[in-house]
Order: C-alpha cells, then structure tokens, then sequence
C-alpha cells in the first residue's frame, strides 16, 4: 500500500470513532471493534501481537499492561501497530488465515507489513490535522518541539518524529542510533531532493558531534553546527546542518535529527 493509502485508512477510522483531539483511545478503538485486549507482562522484547480465534469468531490483541509498561508511549504506539495489521484490508487477510508473529513497532523492522503497520499508527497517533496545525505558522519544528508533540499524542518520539520527516516541507532527516551506530534514518522529500538522502546501517556517528555527545545520557537535548560532510560525505557540496539530539530514555538508542542551518 501506498502511504497515501495507509493514511487514509487511519483517517477513516478516526472519522468513524468521533476522534477528537490527541491522546487517541486505541484501547476503545479496539473494544468498539470487538477486539479482545489481553494486557500482561511478556518480557521486554514483546512489543505486541494480534491473532484471529477461529474456533471463537474473534481477533485477540496481546499487548504489554499500562499498568507496569516501562514505557507507556511506546506500548501505546504497539497497540495501534497491532490495530493497522487489523485495519488494513490484505493484513487482515492474512491473520484469517491463521499468520500471526511478534511485531517489532516503531520503524525499526524492515519487513513491508510491519512498515505498513507501524505507517498506520503513527497515522491514528499523530494524525495529519495535528500535523498541519503544529506547521501551519511556520514549515518546521525542533528537535524539543516533536518531543512535546509526542507528549501531547502519547506517542513514542521516534514514530513522532519519523512522522514529522514524512510530512513536513523542511528539508531534514531523522536518524536512530545505537551504541554510536546508526540503526535506521528517514529523509523528508526535501532533504533527499538536495542530497541528504543516503546513510549507511552501522555508519559510526561523528565523534564529538551532539548526536555522540547525547548517547548514554538521559533527558535534555544536544544541539550545535555540524557540516553535512561528516554525515553524508558522497554529497558533493557542503552544507551546514543543524543537529539536534538526545537519549531515547534507558533504551541505549539516540533519536537525532538534522536540518539546515539557518541561524546564520
């Protein structure tokens, strides 16, 4: 599916269940749908997991307890990973005839259904209304700013801001690291139009840099000038960015994003 579609599907959903403003009640989504929860304690690797009951008629969605979650944006964001495998027509296809695995959420996963999934519920979280209106005064945000939307959604902050890189007009990318590698990045469409577009897996972060500066250090935001060429050096002419980044709570991974340098 296209993300256009993807984003449709979301949109109908909170059309269909009277959505109002953020947090979104993926929990009533689900048990208006006849879904049922099955909250518990998994282990820390389980993000979630939707099954069809067959013998019952009914789909069952596993899922990390609110109650004892470490983190509870991130199960959040699980929850409505499970629900797109639901919503979307040829998922749910498939878990009529009996597929069911653990997801891996949050962007991570490189298999197209979980990309597709996890396109879904940053869609249902954050949805494209918010979007528009956080830009609607100017074509950017910070690094501080996505982390409050995110607040403000009850949204993980990678899936927030993988969602800003893919909406917004600035030209930026979102990068996760982890252990001073990095994991996964998303260029806007600006950002890949200029050349800010291709990054390796295991590409060791530049030392000294905020993003290196952040990592194994909880709360607060690093920030600073960096040029392009220590992130993108095939690029053929330099550019200065701005990088902006911090810890992703006791996770070991570092959220970064990068964006022109406009300060000057």
């Amino acid at each position: 599916m296209t993300l256009g579609q993807i984003e449709r599907v979301a949109e109908d959903v909170l059309t269909g269940y009277d959505c109002g403003a953020p947090p979104i009640d993926v929990f009533g989504i689900a048990r208006e749908e006849g879904i049922e929860l099955g909250p518990g304690n998994y282990g820390d690797d389980f993000s979630g997991r939707i099954e069809y009951h067959r013998d019952v008629g009914k789909f069952f969605l596993f899922h990390p307890d609110p109650e004892t979650a470490r983190h509870p944006a991130r199960m959040r964001f699980s929850v409505g990973h499970e629900l797109g495998h639901y919503f979307l027509d040829h998922h749910r296809e498939l878990l009529i005839q009996g597929a069911a695995h653990n997801s891996t959420s949050d962007f991570i996963c490189e298999d197209n259904l979980e990309h597709e999934a996890d396109e879904f519920a940053a869609a249902l979280l954050v949805p494209g209304f918010v979007m528009k209106r956080r830009l609607a005064k100017r074509s950017f945000m910070t690094l501080s700013e996505v982390l409050r939307m995110a607040d403000d959604c009850r949204s993980s902050a990678t899936s927030t801001a993988i969602r800003y890189a893919k909406f917004t007009r600035e030209a930026c990318v979102v990068v996760i690291s982890e252990g001073g590698r990095v994991v996964f990045w998303v260029p806007s469409e600006e950002a890949g139009a200029i050349g800010l577009r291709f990054l390796s897996r295991d590409r060791v972060v530049p030392s000294g840099a905020p993003t290196a500066m952040a990592s194994g250090e909880e709360g607060g935001v690093r920030e600073g000038v960096i040029g392009s060429v220590h992130w993108f050096p095939d690029r053929s002419r330099e550019l200065d960015l701005w990088e902006e980044a911090c810890a992703l709570g006791s996770t070991g991974r570092v959220l970064t994003l990068l964006a022109l340098n406009n300060t000057c």
